[in-house]
């Protein structure tokens, strides 16, 4: 897999773990849908940047369960969209999708639950929420998104290209060298398969993905040669 395969597929894998449906992410919604994953990422990062330069830490929305709020994030628990409490780790695991749930993995990225930290500290002038406020704050700025690691397809796409040489130079019928009946057909879509494994644009390829593919595409490659006739 190519550096910028590899790129495309991490940002596609992010843009799968996003609500693309959100009022503002017509745009990024839309070079995704055309797998323009290099593209949906900068007008993604764009929009965050305007809205960042929008945030205004005062005045907050009112919220009077703020304090409750306070220490269940000093806890490390959290719940947006009326969900159940959820443990979002500490430093914060920003790839949370409890259950797979897009919006809620989106209003995790909003970083509003926060504010509640604020409010509690300006209420009481207790440090621990003055604290752990800045440690959200430290830790969204060093925050680096990792998308699932990229497995390795080279060999795959090695062996793929070999598979299809051996395709295109075997004819199909009865004669000595020639492939039975359907037994083309067959290979062809075993490379298929193959071939799909490192292009596969909705997310990254993890290794035992490529090493399963691998060892399916050898099992195929070992049975239209037994299909070849002498």
């Amino acid at each position: 897999m190519t550096v910028s395969g590899a790129a495309d597929n991490a940002n596609a894998a992010f843009m799968g773990l996003i609500d693309l449906t959100s009022a503002g992410l017509e745009e990024v919604n839309m070079l995704a849908r055309r797998k323009q994953w290099k593209e949906a990422m900068a007008a993604y990062v764009a929009i965050l940047g305007r809205r960042l330069k929008q945030t205004r830490l005062t005045p907050l929305p009112d919220n009077p369960r703020y304090r409750e709020d306070a220490e269940l994030l000093l806890d490390n628990r959290i719940s947006l969209l009326n969900s159940p409490l959820v443990a979002i780790g500490d430093p914060i695991d920003w790839l949370l999708a409890p259950g797979g749930d897009k919006q809620w993995q989106s209003h995790l990225g909003y970083m509003y639950f926060p504010n509640c930290l604020v409010q509690a500290y300006q209420a009481t002038g207790e440090t621990r929420y003055r604290d752990k406020w800045l440690a959200i704050m430290r830790n969204t700025s060093d925050l680096a998104v990792k998308a699932p690691a990229a497995g390795d397809t080279s060999a795959l796409e090695d062996l793929a290209a070999d598979a299809q040489i051996l395709h295109d130079g075997t004819m199909e019928g009865g004669g000595s060298g020639q492939s039975a009946p359907g037994a083309k057909a067959i290979f062809a879509a075993a490379i298929g398969k193959a071939n799909d494994v490192p292009n596969a644009p909705s997310y990254a390829v993890t290794q035992l993905d490529a090493d399963q593919a691998e060892a399916e595409l050898n099992a195929a490659i070992v049975a239209f040669q037994a299909a070849i006739h002498p």
